[in-house]
C-alpha cells in the first residue's frame, strides 16, 4: 500500500476514536445536567437558607443586617454612614411583641412603635436627648390615650377617651397630680374641674340637665357656693355652711323679680324678701 494512502487511513481511524470519546463525554454531561434538573425540581428553588444577611455599600461598610438577634427576635437593622449606629430597627419576638424604632444620627431614639404580647399598640416620640415626650396608647377595651411628658418622664397632660367620658383633657402639675380636667360626658354635657394639690376639687363649671350652666365652689372638697342658671333663664346663687346645708339663696325669677332667703342649719326660714 502506498505510504500516502496508509497515512490517510491512520488519520481517519484516529478521528473516529476521538469522535467516539467526544460522544461519550457529551452523553455523561447530558446525564449530569438531567440529574441536576430533576433534583432542582424536587427542591424549593425559591428558598435561600442563612442565619444572617449583611448588606454592604460600595466601600464595604455595613448598611443593613437581617437575622435573629441575641434576644431571639427576628430583626432588620438599617444603618446610616456610620455602620455602628442603627437608624431603623424592626424586630419581632417569637412570643408576639413587635417594635419599630427610628433613631437619629447619634443612635438616640426619636420615634417608636410597639406592639405588646396582648396586641396593644403604643407610639412614642422622643426629644434630642432620648427622653420620651409624647406617647399614644390604647387599652384592651380600645380606649385611646395621648400623653405629654415632662423632663421627669411624667405625663403632665393627657387626652383620654374612656367609658366615663367620650373625651377628656387632664392637666397635671410637676408632681403628676391632676389640677385641671376638661371633659365632655356621655350625654354630651361639658364640664371643667379645678383641683388642689391634695386632689380635692375647688371649682366645677358645667352644663347640666337641670340647668344650662352652673358654677360650684368647694372648700376642702365640700360644696360651699353654687351659681346656676335654670332652663327658664332664672339665675340662683346658693351659699352653704361647712356641713353643706343651704344657708342663703339669692334668686331672680323668670319675670325678673329678685328674692333673698336666709335659712338656719336645719333648713328653717330666718328671713325672706320679699316676704309673704
Amino acid at each position: 500500500m502506498p505510504r500516502d494512502e496508509s497515512d490517510v487511513l491512520e488519520r481517519l481511524a484516529c478521528l473516529e476514536r476521538e469522535n467516539r470519546r467526544a460522544r461519550k463525554a457529551v452523553g455523561v454531561l447530558v446525564l449530569v445536567v438531567a440529574a441536576g434538573v430533576v433534583t432542582a425540581q424536587g427542591a424549593d428553588r425559591d428558598t435561600i437558607g442563612a442565619q444572617e444577611f449583611i448588606l454592604k455599600d460600595k466601600d464595604g461598610k455595613h448598611r443593613g443586617w437581617f437575622g435573629v438577634n441575641d434576644k431571639d427576635e427576628t430583626s432588620l437593622v438599617l444603618y446610616g454612614r456610620n455602620e455602628k449606629t442603627p437608624r431603623v430597627v424592626l424586630a419581632a419576638s417569637p412570643d408576639g411583641p413587635a417594635k419599630l424604632l427610628l433613631n437619629d444620627g447619634d443612635g438616640r431614639p426619636r420615634l417608636q412603635l410597639l406592639l405588646d404580647a396582648d396586641g396593644l399598640a403604643q407610639f412614642g416620640a422622643f426629644d434630642e436627648h432620648g427622653m420620651q415626650r409624647v406617647w399614644l396608647r390604647s387599652s384592651k377595651a380600645g380606649q385611646p390615650r395621648i400623653g405629654v411628658l415632662n423632663d421627669a418622664g411624667q405625663a403632665v397632660a393627657e387626652l383620654i377617651s374612656d367609658g366615663a367620658s367620650p373625651a377628656a383633657l387632664v392637666l397635671r402639675d410637676e408632681g403628676a397630680r391632676d389640677r385641671l380636667r376638661l371633659e365632655v360626658g356621655k350625654e354630651g354635657l361639658p364640664s371643667m374641674v379645678l383641683s388642689e394639690t391634695n386632689g380635692k376639687v375647688v371649682m366645677r363649671l358645667a352644663a347640666e340637665k337641670e340647668s344650662p350652666a352652673s358654677l360650684v365652689l368647694f372648700d376642702g372638697g365640700s360644696e360651699r357656693a353654687r351659681l346656676e342658671v335654670h332652663k327658664g333663664g332664672a339665675p340662683t346663687l346658693t351659699l352653704d355652711d361647712d356641713g353643706q346645708h343651704p344657708r342663703a339663696t339669692l334668686a331672680l325669677d323668670s319675670k325678673g323679680t329678685p328674692s333673698l332667703e336666709l335659712l338656719d342649719g336645719r333648713g328653717g326660714k330666718l328671713f325672706k324678701a320679699p316676704g309673704k
